[in-house]
């Protein structure tokens, strides 16, 4: 009885041996598993951010001469552009592009198409305004964005987008005119039968599943606006890094968060080519 019982206790401690190894195995097998699944995890939550330095190349933007010297819309819309790209670049997990790295034609379609290659959670389109008669303001900056009848959560996070933009072009002392929308003068329409969007940036965009805005960052014809904030690399400097600073607020990027709360943004809905018709009114958001 007693060799049995001896037997019976080595084969108890082998077989708990043996388990207490298949578990630990077990156990390693989970962890590794687990660090495959949050190395996926954050692989899948990289922020893929396409900037897009408008015009280019023989498309010189609006232009106007200051002392002597002609000034180029291209010209600074690539410098802001470059400035962003390396201020988001500081925050981990982003991935940046930009749709033209030097002074070239870039069709608008293929910026967009670009940025479906490039697989951009966002697309930014960099420019600076002239000319205010269709909007009625000569000065500040203006962030356009989609409608919102169509696909409206892509306009949703455009126009949220474009409240952080605005408040922080604000906080350097440019006039915030509000948010632009502007709809089709061809009657041009999405498949829902809305009216698409006049700008082929936002319009694209929308139909690639990008949320796709436009910054126009301040008057270039405007003495004021020229000299106050597109006078010198500085200053071009500030602007990237605001526009940066706003993404990475609302994408809470880093140790960034977005503190905007109940802000009544005001928005300029353009409908005809004289702006004859144009609606103003105020939304709220956040």
């Amino acid at each position: 009885m007693r060799k049995k019982t001896g037997k019976v206790i080595a084969v108890m401690l082998i077989t708990a041996v043996l388990v207490l190894a298949g578990c630990q195995s077990k156990g390693q097998s989970t962890a590794q598993s687990e660090n495959t699944d949050t190395d996926a995890a954050e692989t899948a939550s990289e922020l893929v951010i396409e900037i897009d330095p408008g015009h280019g190349g023989d498309q010189p933007g609006a232009c106007a001469e200051y002392s002597g010297t002609e000034i180029m819309e291209k010209d600074l819309n690539l410098k802001i552009a470059q400035y962003m790209k390396e201020a988001l670049e500081r925050y981990p997990g982003t991935k940046v592009y930009l749709t033209r790295e030097g002074d070239q034609d870039v069709d608008l379609e293929d910026r967009v198409a670009k940025a479906k290659e490039d697989k951009a959670d966002l697309l930014v389109s960099i420019h600076n305004n002239a000319d205010g008669k269709l909007a009625g303001y000569d000065n500040g900056c203006t962030v356009l964005t989609a409608k919102g009848d169509y696909k409206p959560s892509y306009a949703q996070t455009e126009q949220e987008l474009a409240c952080c933009i605005l408040a922080e072009l604000e906080n350097i002392g440019i006039e915030n005119q509000g948010i632009l929308l502007r709809t089709s003068e061809n009657n041009s329409r999405y498949e829902n039968g809305s009216l698409s969007d006049y700008y082929s940036i936002v319009k694209n965009s929308l139909l690639s599943e990008i949320p796709g805005i436009i910054v126009e960052h301040a008057f270039i014809d405007d003495p004021e606006d020229y000299q106050k904030f597109l006078s010198s690399d500085e200053k071009l400097k500030q602007l990237g890094e605001a526009d940066a600073k706003a993404v990475a607020k609302y994408y809470r990027l880093g140790n960034e968060k977005n503190e905007l709360k109940n802000v009544e943004e005001k928005i300029l809905l353009i409908s005809d080519p004289e702006g004859k018709n144009n609606k103003h009114y105020s939304q709220t958001y956040f």
